[in-house]
């Protein structure tokens, strides 16, 4: 329940791009940050006890994002989606080489048993969101390099879900 609360507080209620960069707030907590935290600590309390946790997590994250299992990815709530979509569908910066995913570790949302049905629409509701990619991506976008890295988004994207 605590966890839940967590969530809530720090990723769920996220309403300002500013709430993303928290170098410049005293005390603030990166939602994309608390998000893999609560859902990493989640997997290490659910993974032997609860193997249908998953499935529930993902059924008590839509109704908190207000998006529906039958719909795309539609939510009013694109930068609590976007902090999600960062922590789950890309890897931590101790798992990737420049913002992939090349040491072959499972994503967290795979860890979780997460329906992929659930990743696309997660990422559909923060489409075209900065925050929803890793940082060092995002600055090669900024720079206008943007050409290999949508091909690479792409392909990770394709081969993460199959």
């Amino acid at each position: 329940h605590q966890l839940l609360s967590l969530i809530e507080e720090h990723v769920l209620s996220v309403k300002t791009y500013g709430e993303f960069e928290t170098k410049h707030i005293r005390g603030g907590v990166n939602p994309v940050f608390a998000a893999r935290v609560c859902l990493r600590a989640w997997l290490c309390l659910m993974r032997h006890d609860s193997p249908s946790s998953g499935p529930w997590l993902v059924s008590w994250l839509r109704d908190k994002l207000g998006i529906a299992d039958d719909e795309n990815g539609k939510s009013k709530k694109r930068l609590p989606c976007a902090a999600l979509c960062r922590a789950l569908l890309w890897p931590d910066d101790s798992d990737s080489v420049d913002g992939f995913n090349r040491t072959g570790s499972p994503l967290l949302a795979e860890l979780l048993g997460f329906e992929p049905k659930f990743w696309i629409q997660l990422a559909q509701a923060c489409c075209g969101l900065i925050e929803a990619i890793p940082p060092s991506i995002a600055e090669r976008v900024m720079d206008g390099s943007h050409g290999t890295v949508v091909k690479g988004l792409t392909t990770n994207v394709i081969f993460s879900v199959n």
